[in-house]
């Protein structure tokens, strides 16, 4: 049985046998006199046939100790005795040595293969080509002389051979390592012993020793540890779980199976000594555990804790006043974390939702006066025609009502966005060929607009009667549910032989491409909900319907500034900028204008400063 144990570069394989039922085979009995190695070497990596070469005194160092008992460098091109080829040769160590009762640690550096046996009792398997790796196994010896015989072949190139033996009583304080054959570290452990300095283990498909259970145990490690005062980072790597604690708190934790995976997480740490417990378990298949600690000044004092785990792509969370997290996810579910616990139940899930790219559930807020009334705001791509998840979609702000830990799921209303198209047309602007046009006006638009509502015609309908020129237009009658007249506003000329409408008061917020859709929702100090709208438009290529972005009577790439109060819910306010008088006009609902993807905002605390991300293109974001 061997444990693999990472050290930086090399690995340590560890393992631990008792008594002759670890007798996995005997070499030769040793011949070698006491305190120094007989080498006998052969040309082959099998050690067989005739040796090419004997060495009665092939060096070596006292045992136990902490200097090496044998320290062997091959170059791979002089050969290690002569008559022996330099690369493709094996080499057997044979010594006795009197020994104190004890228990021993049997540390070996090998590149390629070696095998240890003590008293013809293999200890030690490590016979593979391999670079330099460190194997170690603890083995008690009673008082008596004891025969050691190491078994080593290099196959190409340079190789290393190296034993170290020391007494475990005299090695220094390191990590005390307690192993359980369960997955709780409940019970009595059945292993419990000096893992040094480092916890890195990869034990692979062994177990950390014959008494360990291979396919399902648990182990923890405690140690006393200084610290500076300043922020520490803590991280384990771990197949299956594991989880970290400091003087009892819990910092790190990915208590659940996973193939090898590292979570890290931050602490601010007082100067002294501080309890540092490392808990890890296995289940079934490959098994591995590493943990790492850092002194990391360079974060200035800001540190990070674990607070949820288990989530998929949360985009937005809001604070509750009792202290509940609202974590918004991307694929539209709403998570509650309450008194340190991710709640199983989803508090809303936002649907029909489109998920495509950067698209999906990207803004929540909670009312100001969420502790009396529970509402809950959300923006998000609204998605009218699944079947096509990359096309055009709108995007929506909408109201939810908290009933307890769930939504009341009668609750929704909306705030932003009530124009969501058809699966036909699922854009804000409609767009037809003007080459047959006369029947535009009793067929294609009559189920988007509405009296009031204006529209742009950006190339002229010459077939209608009279003849209809490019420009802004606002409905002034429907008469029938086919039908209705304009009148025009204001000239705008627009190439190509396109078509486009759109609503100039409309309220209807564009996605047309699957990115610049919706971004943050946030309360200002003066209690109005703000909202960010990209342009709706490309990303990767000019595209003319950004500039959207640029009239005040669209409402995509703005900041928006609406009421929440009951009758003015989602209406303009008589101090945001572009005010005309009307509360439902867009222009009234405009705060600032000239956006691209206004991802992310928010107000520098205790004043009413906006501080807002934008993007890009190419050169800087």
């Amino acid at each position: 049985m061997r444990i693999r144990l990472l050290l930086g570069a090399a690995a340590v394989l560890i393992a631990v046998v008792a008594g002759a039922s670890a007798r996995l085979g005997a070499p030769p009995p040793a011949a070698a006199g006491a305190g120094y190695w007989t080498g006998t070497y052969y040309n082959g990596t099998t050690l067989s046939g005739t040796p090419a070469a004997t060495v009665p005194n092939d060096g070596g160092g006292p045992v136990p100790a902490t200097t090496l008992a044998l320290d062997k460098f091959f170059d791979g091109v002089q050969p290690p005795q002569p008559g022996v080829s330099p690369q493709q040769f094996s080499v057997r160590w044979q010594r006795t040595d009197a020994y104190p009762a004890s228990t021993y640690r049997f540390t070996i550096t090998t590149d390629d293969g070696m095998r240890l046996y003590v008293d013809g009792v293999k200890i030690i398997d490590a016979w593979g080509d391999q670079p330099p790796t460190t194997y170690f196994v603890d083995y008690p010896l009673t008082a008596a002389s004891h025969a050691i015989t190491l078994e080593y072949y290099n196959n190409t190139n340079a190789g290393t051979a190296q034993l170290t033996v020391q007494d475990t009583s005299t090695l220094p304080p390191g990590w005390t390592g307690q192993y359980y054959n369960n997955m709780t570290l409940s019970g009595a452990p059945v292993l419990t012993r000096n893992d040094g300095q480092t916890i890195n283990f990869n034990w692979d498909i062994s177990s950390p020793a014959l008494s360990v259970s291979r396919t399902q145990f648990s182990a923890k490690w405690t140690q006393s540890l200084s610290f500076n005062d300043g922020v520490y980072s803590f991280s384990t790597t771990s197949d299956d779980g594991s989880r970290v604690y400091v003087d009892g708190q819990l910092v790190v934790n990915a208590w659940v199976d996973q193939p090898a995976t590292t979570t890290t997480a931050f602490k601010q740490m007082t100067a002294g000594t501080h309890t540092i417990e490392v808990d890890y378990y296995q289940n079934l298949g490959g098994a591995s555990m590493q943990f790492n600690y850092a002194y990391r000044p360079d974060l200035g004092g800001f540190v990070t804790d674990a607070v949820a785990s288990g989530l998929t792509l949360p985009t937005a969370f809001a604070f509750a006043p009792d202290g509940r997290i609202f974590i918004a996810l991307k694929d539209g579910p709403v998570r509650i974390v309450k008194n340190g616990v991710l709640l199983a139940t989803p508090f809303y899930t936002v649907t029909p939702l489109n998920n495509y790219h950067d698209r999906g559930l990207l803004g929540i807020a909670l009312d100001p006066n969420f502790a009396v009334n529970g509402y809950v705001y959300l923006s998000y791509t609204y998605d009218v025609n699944p079947a096509n998840p990359s096309g055009p979609k709108t995007n929506q702000v909408i109201r939810v009502t908290a009933n307890g830990d769930v939504a009341d799921p009668n609750s929704k209303v909306v705030i932003l966005g009530s124009d969501n198209g058809t699966a036909a047309s699922p854009s804000c602007d409609i767009t037809v060929n003007s080459v047959s046009t006369a029947g535009l006006w009793t067929t294609a638009l009559p189920n988007r607009l509405a009296v009031g509502n204006s529209i742009t015609l950006s190339s002229a309908i010459s077939d209608a009667v009279p003849p209809i020129a490019a420009g802004v237009y606002t409905v002034s009658s429907v008469p029938t549910a086919t039908t209705f007249t304009v009148s025009q506003v204001s000239s705008l000329t627009t190439a190509g032989t396109t078509t486009t409408f759109y609503k100039t008061d409309g309220d209807c917020i564009a996605s047309d491409e699957d990115s610049h859709s919706i971004g943050a929702l946030k309360f200002g100090p003066d209690g109005m909900l703000y909202v960010a709208s990209g342009d709706g438009a490309s990303y990767w290529t000019v595209d003319s319907r950004a500039l959207r972005s640029q009239s005040i009577d669209r409402l995509n790439g703005k900041i928006l500034r609406v009421g929440v109060a009951p009758g003015s819910l989602g209406q303009g306010l008589p101090d945001n900028p572009y005010w005309n008088g009307n509360a439902n006009a867009v222009r009234s609902k405009v705060w600032a204008y000239g956006v691209r993807n206004d991802f992310r905002f928010n107000f520098r605390p205790g004043t009413k400063v906006l501080y807002t991300g934008d993007v890009g293109w190419d050169t800087w974001e």
